[in-house]
């Protein structure tokens, strides 16, 4: 990412069952604490039928703590997009 001039500005991860909070472990190893950064956690371990966020808990990182996104902040910050490839193969042209 960093060849690229990219920056990560959220991580997904899965949890089991319907547990979908943000344990302490996950709050010291995410891969990102700066302002903003969103950390996403799917329940079931990945295994669901489709990725709504209303079944998903969302945590933004926010002066050094991680702050749980309500159902409308996470609907007006995530937009979840399928089949959409945003890589660029030459980024000269």
């Amino acid at each position: 990412m960093a060849e690229m001039s990219l920056v990560c500005l959220a991580q997904i991860h899965t949890h089991p069952k319907q547990i979908a909070t943000h344990s302490s472990y996950d709050d010291s190893h995410a891969i990102s604490g700066r302002n903003g950064f969103l950390s996403l956690v799917v329940t079931h371990y990945g295994g669901v039928a489709n990725f709504d966020l209303n079944q998903m808990s969302v945590h933004e990182a926010w002066d050094h703590e991680w702050v749980v996104l309500e159902d409308k902040a996470k609907i007006e910050r995530i937009r979840i997009v399928y089949d959409f490839d945003a890589r660029v193969s030459d980024l000269d042209e």
